[in-house]
């Protein structure tokens, strides 16, 4: 360690048997490993039909809940008539409506359905992506002596997924705020449930899902030239 030079760490460019190579594999492994965990962690409370939220809240704190409910939106003109004559002079309301956690304590099967499709869809699509990663890391890593190697086969086939994936995921989330927002409207009379969905995520998924699919082209073309190198030795 004492032998190691400020600008060999920064670069990584230090022996692969030495302790800080052993401790950057030891610490990309558990970063994966603890991703991994906690993207599993919330598809498995999504498909026990549950929901944590945590906060901050000042004066009060740090405010967490697990309970089974969704974001909605309520309207405001039905359910407290004259609120806007209530707020200070210098406040005004973008929308008519407001975010706020329903909560649906008697399920029926319909609603129990639902409220999995507003959920599940979207944790399943992000362990998949996180554990095709984990993939990519450990064999660009190594273990112990034999030096890693990131252009194989199957990181080309694991960053194809990865694209696939994102390009996918809007079409899922529309789905899963469809079905939200049906879980909603059950939950609330039919005058004061509002409808809202978002799609300002459309275009990054399909920019980065594209990057990647470029990214895994890059990484088919490297693969390849180091097979014809191999192949002329």
């Amino acid at each position: 360690m004492s032998d190691t030079s400020i600008k060999q760490i920064l670069s990584g460019d230090y022996p692969r048997n030495s302790r800080l190579a052993r401790w950057d594999r030891r610490i990309g492994r558990t970063v994966m490993n603890l991703g991994l965990f906690l993207a599993l962690a919330g598809a498995a409370v999504a498909v026990f039909d549950g929901s944590f939220s945590s906060y901050i809240e000042f004066p009060k704190g740090v405010q967490t809940s697990f309970a089974r409910h969704h974001w909605g939106y309520i309207d405001m003109d039905v359910v407290a008539p004259g609120f806007r004559e209530k707020l200070p002079r210098n406040v005004d309301v973008w929308s008519p409506s407001l975010s706020a956690a329903v909560k649906n304590e008697h399920p029926d099967l319909t609603t129990k359905a639902l409220s999995r499709l507003a959920t599940v869809p979207d944790a399943l699509i992000l362990v998949a992506i996180i554990w095709m990663l984990r993939g990519i890391v450990l064999t660009t890593m190594g273990t112990g002596t034999p030096a890693g190697d990131p252009f194989i086969r199957p990181n080309v086939r694991r960053l194809r997924i990865i694209s696939i994936l994102l390009l996918v995921t809007p079409l899922i989330d529309s789905w899963s705020q469809m079905a939200e927002a049906e879980w909603v409207s059950r939950a609330l009379p039919k005058n004061v449930a509002y409808a809202q969905f978002d799609f300002s995520s459309w275009f990054t998924f399909f920019g980065v899902g594209a990057l990647v699919m470029v990214l895994a082209e890059v990484f088919k073309i490297g693969v390849r030239l180091r097979e014809d190198v191999e192949g002329l030795v």
